[in-house]
């Protein structure tokens, strides 16, 4: 980690998508930073570790143990901000909750509690708190990830133009590739809610860019439909083709879009092509019940057709 992330990180102002359980190395800062707690590097980097091996509980317990000790505001929200991530991932929400609110970096325990209720799709809960916060005056490693959570509750809202908003500023201000691929295809979605929709390819688009390939197939997913629904079928066909198939290896993203060049092949009246496609899905392993009995009847439909 560069030291300008090391020290953003260690003022609790680095996204909480890199959050400080998974980064180690930057401990010493802590303590840099603030003096009052010499043992805080030690006493963390070893909660740090049952994390990693998977001693979920008993890292939760070091963390809170390390929040109510002597130490700086700083070293208090780090440890309290983990110790409500940990909290959450034990499946105690109201628990995670009580601590992000003891948080003392008002950023911080904010960010942390906006995460949280996120996480858990209350989505009216995050609009009802956080609806009123200007955003622009949080830290600003603290905007992007913020941002993403209440423009995503806005758009489980039907709230399009709030949704667009806080969407553009995710993107501007997000980090990390695998989050801003998440916010740019939200911003896609944003965008049709207002009738958009060449701002919401252009969003979908984007997301082309990241390096996870799952996010690229989401965004084509969703260009795909939208050209769909506009008729435009032939570029619902190239647009699907950004994506190489055989690259593909997970059954689920592999299953979509098989099953999209099925519909949009079968839409372009190349049934034969379509069939061979649903076919493809049907050979794969592991695939849902749901998804097996779509295709069948997907391909009984082309038979149909066809007589």
């Amino acid at each position: 980690m560069r030291d300008s992330e090391a020290y953003l990180v260690a003022w609790g102002l680095y996204p909480q998508e890199a959050s400080a359980v998974k980064l180690a190395g930057f401990a010493l800062v802590l303590v840099i930073v603030g003096m009052a707690r010499a043992d805080y590097v030690r006493e963390r980097e070893a909660a740090v570790a049952l994390v990693k091996e998977g001693k979920t509980a008993e890292a939760l317990a070091a963390f809170r143990q390390l929040a109510e000790g002597q130490g700086t505001d700083l070293q208090r929200s780090d440890a309290l901000e983990q110790a409500a991530l940990l909290c959450d991932r034990l499946k105690r929400p109201d628990e995670a909750l009580d601590l992000a609110r003891q948080i003392p970096l008002a950023a911080v325990s904010q960010s942390v509690q906006l995460q949280l209720l996120a996480d858990h799709r209350q989505w009216r809960e995050v609009v009802t708190q956080f609806g009123g916060e200007d955003l622009t005056t949080w830290p600003d490693t603290r905007i992007g990830p913020a941002a993403f959570y209440r423009g995503r509750a806005y758009c489980a809202l039907r709230n399009g133009e709030a949704a667009v908003r806080d969407l553009r500023l995710a993107c501007e201000y997000l980090l990390e590739d695998n989050m801003l691929g998440l916010a740019q295809c939200a911003l896609g979605d944003a965008y049709r809610l207002i009738r958009d929709d060449e701002n919401a390819l252009l969003a979908y688009r984007q997301a082309y860019q990241r390096r996870n390939e799952y996010k690229r197939c989401q965004a084509a997913l969703s260009a795909t439909d939208l050209l769909r629904s506009q008729g435009r079928t032939a570029e619902a066909l190239a647009e699907l083709a950004v994506i190489p198939l055989g690259r593909v290896t997970m059954s689920y993203w592999r299953a979509r879009l098989l099953m999209a060049w099925g519909a949009t092949l079968a839409e372009a009246g190349r049934t034969d092509e379509a069939a061979a496609k649903y076919r493809e899905v049907l050979a794969l392993s592991d695939l849902p019940a749901a998804t097996r009995a779509a295709c069948e009847e997907a391909l009984g439909k082309l038979g149909r057709q066809a007589e």
